[in-house]
């Protein structure tokens, strides 16, 4: 690749990681009813890049993680358009745009399959959602001080249960409400494990954990937490039994849960983390309160799909079924991307989805074991963290399709595993293997 290809390239890298993370910056526009953003447009004319490079042919590489991820969500997309045409529940311009969020992610992961080739390109995509991550912190932290939000966010609508609240020191970032975007800077909070990173990544986290706590995103915390809990008692490499500490950290997870059950109604006035899942395990002792609620959601809608609609009931068909067919939770969204991925599409688009997830997730550990590398160490740790972040924070928005970052992070992730794969050949019969 010469030196222009290479700077156009990288531009078009820099765009798609960029506008993954801030995919609506205000600047839309409207033709035949359908609204354009910068995102949107710019996952229309990559695919013309792409095209003009043959990238997609000449690149193809059999076995590849990235490819794999990309025929999952070509087929989830063919699946989705079939199930929009005969379902008599998806509300057909919502399902559209649901699947329009899909396509965007299909050309969003073929960005980066084409264009992520070697370890400096692996650097440089680090140092752009690294980033990212820093200016949505602090641009978080601005809005907690002075209560001003932009114009995309849920403060800014008069009649939104969010505004009436009439607390507006809370962050929403470039989303519509806090829960998004928590859950949007828990997801990246792994990144600051890159070694290049020294000197402000604690403050970053920091960061981040405030806004949490400021926006009541207790599941986001807990993500967080778990995921730095895991990785310097399993994972980073030091002194001590690797057995002990991993029996040490169960101890401490079961001690905490016991804690919490046994103990929960005394912890209920605190104001930190342990405070706010106390008050939920109580809640759902008691049979109340929003976790509670999700529980019960949780169980009509697996219902609703068992036995009769394994298929699905169609894009965007939740909150039309169960506003028809009301759940004892009295919910009309699923409050979990797994639930909202069997209930629209139906057992075999969530079986793909779940053998994507755990091949990056495995791939990357039995990389990350048996790299000798400590920087592509800490890359393939990375990307653990975006997947488990990824996981558990899939929960705490009430609906998680529509959001373009976890599109990023499948292709991200896959296209790491290649790279290193291509460097350790050994492994590469391994891991072919779902």
């Amino acid at each position: 690749m010469n030196v222009m290809e290479n700077t156009r390239g990288k531009a078009v890298l820099c765009l798609a990681l960029i506008l993954s993370l801030i995919p609506d910056i205000g600047i839309k526009v409207s033709t035949f009813g359908f609204t354009w953003t910068v995102y949107r447009a710019f996952c229309f004319f990559s695919v013309f890049y792409l095209l003009l490079h043959n990238a997609v042919i000449i690149r193809y590489e059999r076995g590849s993680v990235s490819y794999g991820t990309v025929f999952v969500l070509l087929f989830w997309i063919i699946h989705g358009l079939i199930s929009l045409a005969v379902s008599h529940y998806s509300d057909k311009h919502s399902g559209l745009i649901e699947l329009l969020s899909v396509i965007n992610g299909l050309c969003v992961c073929l960005v980066i399959a084409c264009l992520v080739q070697e370890e400096e390109d692996v650097e440089y995509g680090y140092v752009i959602i690294y980033r990212v991550l820093v200016f949505l912190v602090i641009f978080g932290l601005a809005e907690i001080l002075t209560g001003r939000h932009w114009i995309s966010s849920a403060f800014n609508e008069e009649e939104s249960t969010i505004a009436l609240a009439g607390n507006n020191h809370m962050a929403t970032g470039f989303m519509y409400n806090m829960n998004d975007f928590s859950a949007l800077i828990s997801c990246l909070s792994p990144v600051i494990l890159y070694r290049k990173f020294r000197q402000t990544k604690w403050a970053v986290l920091l960061g981040i954990i405030v806004i949490n706590l400021m926006n009541d995103a207790t599941t986001c915390n807990v993500a967080v937490i778990l995921f730095f809990a895991y990785y310097f008692l399993l994972a980073n490499k030091g002194t001590g039994n690797t057995q002990f500490k991993r029996l040490l950290f169960i101890l401490i997870c079961l001690l905490m849960l016991f804690f919490l059950v046994y103990e929960g109604q005394g912890l209920r006035e605190r104001t930190d983390v342990i405070g706010a899942v106390a008050r939920q395990v109580f809640n759902v002792g008691n049979s109340t309160g929003s976790l509670y609620r999700r529980m019960i959601m949780y169980r009509d809608g697996v219902a609703a799909v068992f036995p009769g609609r394994l298929l699905g009931l169609g894009p965007s068909s939740f909150s039309p079924y169960f506003t028809l067919n009301p759940s004892a939770s009295y919910l009309v969204d699923p409050h979990s991307l797994l639930l909202e991925i069997l209930f629209h599409y139906g057992i075999v688009v969530f079986i793909l989805f779940i053998i994507m997830w755990c091949r990056i997730v495995r791939g990357a550990n039995v990389l990350y074991r048996a790299c000798t590398d400590e920087l592509r160490k800490d890359e393939l740790m990375i990307v653990i963290g975006f997947m488990l972040c990824y996981f558990m924070v899939s929960f705490a928005s009430s609906s998680f399709l529509g959001f373009a970052y976890q599109w990023m992070l499948l292709g991200w992730g896959s296209r790491l595993l290649d790279i290193t794969k291509r460097e350790q050949e050994d492994l590469i019969l391994c891991l072919t293997l779902l």
